[in-house]
């Protein structure tokens, strides 16, 4: 992601994103050597009972 998106968002909204992502379904962190290098948040869609939907997908690529 761009560095000058990054330092547009807070720490507080951040959290709330994650703390939403964590009710509607769920998160998944890649971690490499100990470090996390990327996560991906899921959950039912948003248009339709019967399936998931894969809501975001953050990585970083020169890890």
């Amino acid at each position: 992601m761009p560095a000058d998106f990054l330092t547009r968002r807070s720490v507080e909204n951040r959290t709330a994103e994650w703390a939403r992502s964590l009710r509607a379904g769920g998160r998944v962190l890649v971690v490499q050597d100990s470090a996390v290098v990327g996560s991906a948040a899921f959950g039912p869609r948003r248009d339709g009972p019967d399936d998931g939907a894969l809501y975001v997908i953050d990585l970083h690529l020169e890890a």
